[in-house]
């Protein structure tokens, strides 16, 4: 969802990429897909999940763990700084738990430090 509402805003401007300690399988991302097209108007036909081991840490500017136990998990990867978020992973719960976690990810992307000026909010 992260990668899909930054991606949305800022376009070329910025990149976000998504990446998973344990990434879902990709017939595993319909209620997320779902959730974006429902409740916030993204359309994206398809999401494939990449692992860390496909990215290198280091070529980029911000590192988000979006919560703290991934934060620690990922502490045992990187020795770089990063971000810790609170934000729930709601995989295999109900669609409120989704838009929940949408919301969630909305609010705290502008607590980046080039986007803490902008407003972003859910369509």
């Amino acid at each position: 969802m992260a990668e899909a509402f930054g991606k949305r805003r800022y376009g070329t401007l910025a990149r976000f990429e998504s990446v998973g300690l344990h990434p879902m399988r990709p017939e595993d991302t319909t209620a997320t897909l779902k959730s974006l097209r429902c409740d916030f108007g993204i359309q994206i036909p398809e999401y494939n999940p990449r692992g860390l081991a496909e990215v290198d840490l280091q070529t980029y500017t911000y590192v988000v763990a979006m919560d703290p136990e991934v934060a620690e998990e990922l502490r045992e990867f990187t020795s770089r700084e990063f971000t810790v978020w609170d934000t729930t992973d709601p995989w295999q719960g109900d669609p409120t738990e989704y838009k929940r976690c949408g919301l969630s990810v909305l609010r705290q992307l502008t607590t980046l430090p080039f986007v803490s000026r902008v407003v972003i909010d859910a369509p």
